[in-house]
């Protein structure tokens, strides 16, 4: 430990107005009382830290020594690598309890395959893999039982030809030991294992921009489901996987198997949190883009809390380079440019995966507007997924008519051709020959998608939704406005005399944002105008006008009086498609815009194009 750290005898902590050399000299003469505080009380009160308090901390009073800072600062930061620590793990004579520490093999241990999907996902070029612990890692095995086998990193390399590949020695001297330290510290993208020791690592970092593992770590080391419980860390993207043990069983042969052919498809990115500040990082599956080039790492900033982020007084502005003046396009297939069509109402789509000749006839979802939208992205997001050759949207333009193809440009179907193939021969192939139906069921559609990360949701609603060429060319023609809110108010259904609140969005519950929410929003932020833009079966209860047959004083006419400053416009409440467009060009238009619970403000939103602040 004394390698790592440059720890002192003490620490000494001195207030405001005390002179540290006069405080220590108290204490040396008088002493001081034992704190008689447990082991057990530390671990039960302070185990649960907000991970941003515990890196606080660990950068204080864990300074590197100078040889392992001289060694971290000297390795230039690499966006292009990504680390990886496998921890060794212990095996039994032949099975293995799996429920029993972290030394273990367990299913808290990633699979050697999330490792390739990180690769194929984002575009790494180089990976180093650092391994310790009681035994070689699975992944690095080279025999079972005494009989030889082809380590799986092998494998890995031989698919992956372009992939500069290293594994660090293992070895338990010291040496070797700060090497691997070193080399985690220097990581700004880390795949830490079921492991203490590379999770203290990548808190202790001052390098460390994304980490990658795990969500189901139990309630053991200090990623026990990083984003729900502890709060992230202001520097650090974490990005949590899943991988479910279906039918997993604790013998050495499926442990291995888990191990080795885990799935890629299966593993599911189910949370991110922390670094905000930094630049994005794309999330898609493998099958759906080629694989994106890493953000670069920032500099590496002073320590601050997240609980000193200063609150603030103004209204947050869109960066100029995010509102050009023909923010939303005037094409009404602006999203789909690099979709040319092959044939009338066909588009061809190029992919990085070679599609299986397989096709989705999309079903059509009889609610509102909202759910249409969301429905029709999931499907896509399966078509993507499954590598199918063909969408085909007939079905749905034939459910869909009216007001929502006024809204989407949507074509009759879109083919996807991968690398060296002609799309329109491609066309002419599928025309002549036909393909065979994916058989799913649109309840396993809702079941694995509805939980796709935003990102994943807004790159699959841009593509595959073009506006029309009248909604693009009036969301152009409005001047964007950083100092206006619009507000989406929908319209809620009330009963006869009570109504349960537990309901659906178009019922009165309290999911639905109280109209204070507006104000404080104004206060806050000095918006100057607000527009609301309101629908569903009934008016919005902050205009109502009456109660119950007696009259009162809409809520937002108190606001008006409250705010002489503010500009007010209140879109006409109307069920007209002419008024639908109208409202949604305005929502499209915003900059800053406050969402109801309703599919339909949430989807805007999230196409939206000009969306600074939701």
């Amino acid at each position: 430990l004394l390698k790592i750290f440059a720890l002192p005898e003490a620490y000494l902590l001195y207030g405001p107005g005390e002179d540290p050399v006069a405080v220590w000299r108290a204490v040396s003469e008088r002493g001081l009382e034992a704190d008689p505080v447990s082991r057990e009380v530390m671990y039960r009160d302070y185990s649960g830290l907000p991970l941003q308090r515990y890196r606080d901390l660990a950068q204080r009073y864990l300074p590197y020594t100078g040889d392992l800072a001289r060694c971290v600062d000297s390795t230039p930061v690499d966006n292009d690598l990504l680390v990886i620590h496998a921890r060794g793990v212990f095996f039994g004579e032949n099975t293995i309890p799996l429920s029993d520490g972290a030394n273990k093999l367990n299913p808290h241990h990633p699979p050697c395959t999330l490792y390739e999907k990180l690769v194929n996902t984002y575009g790494f070029k180089r990976v180093t893999v650092v391994h310790g612990g009681e035994t070689e890692h699975p992944c690095l095995f080279d025999s079972v039982a005494g009989h030889p086998i082809k380590p799986w990193f092998d494998g890995f390399r031989e698919r992956h030809p372009l992939v500069e590949f290293r594994a660090m020695p293992r070895s338990h001297s010291l040496e070797s030991l700060i090497a691997d330290i070193c080399v985690v510290l220097s990581a700004a993208h880390l795949a830490h294992s079921y492991s203490t020791f590379s999770q203290n690592l990548a808190i202790v970092s001052r390098r460390a921009r994304h980490l990658y593992g795990l969500s189901s770590m139990g309630n053991e080391g200090l990623f026990p489901r990083p984003c729900q419980r502890s709060g992230g860390l202001v520097q650090t993207r974490i990005h949590q996987y899943e991988t479910p043990p279906d039918g997993f069983n604790g013998t050495r042969a499926a442990v291995l198997d888990r191990f080795w052919n885990y799935p890629k498809r299966l593993i599911k990115l189910v949370g991110e949190c922390g670094g905000e500040s930094l630049p994005a990082l794309p999330s898609l599956p493998e099958p759906t883009a080629q694989p994106q080039t890493p953000p670069t790492a920032q500099p590496e900033p002073p320590t601050t809390s997240a609980a000193s982020a200063p609150t603030p007084a103004t209204a947050p502005t869109a960066s100029p380079a995010a509102k050009p003046p023909t923010d939303g396009g005037t094409d009404a297939r602006a999203a789909l440019l690099e979709c040319p069509e092959v044939a009338q109402g066909i588009m061809a789509c190029p992919v990085d995966w070679q599609p299986k000749e397989e096709s989705l006839l999309l079903w059509q979802n009889g609610a509102g507007t909202g759910n249409k939208m969301h429905f029709l992205v999931f499907q896509m997001a399966y078509v993507e997924e499954q590598k199918l050759r063909l969408a085909n949207f007939s079905t749905l333009i034939k459910g869909y008519r009216g007001v929502f193809l006024q809204i989407f440009a949507l074509p009759q179907a879109v083919l996807f051709y991968g690398p060296g193939e002609d799309p329109a021969a491609v066309w002419r192939a599928v025309s002549e020959t036909g393909l065979r139906a994916d058989p799913v069921r649109d309840e396993r559609i809702y079941a694995d998608y509805c939980g796709k990360p935003i990102q994943r949701y807004r790159d699959l609603a841009r593509r595959y939704l073009p506006l029309t060429s009248d909604l693009a060319e009036c969301i152009a023609s409005t001047p964007v406005d950083d100092e206006m809110l619009v507000i989406h108010a929908r319209g809620v259904f009330f009963g006869e005399n009570t109504i349960p609140l537990s309901g659906w969005a178009d019922k009165l519950n309290t999911h639905h944002p109280p109209c204070t929410l507006y104000d404080k929003l104004v206060n806050q932020y000095g918006f100057k105008r607000v527009t609301v833009v309101h629908g569903g079966e009934t008016e919005h209860p902050c205009f109502f006008d009456s109660v119950a047959g007696q009259p009162i004083k809409p809520w937002f006419d108190g606001f008006r009086e409250r705010h002489p400053e503010v500009t007010f416009q209140a879109m006409p409440l109307s069920k007209s498609a002419q008024a639908l467009i109208t409202d949604i060009c305005v929502v499209l238009s915003a900059t800053h815009l406050a969402h109801s619970y309703s599919t339909f403000s949430q989807n805007l939103g999230v196409l939206s194009r000009r969306a600074r602040h939701l």
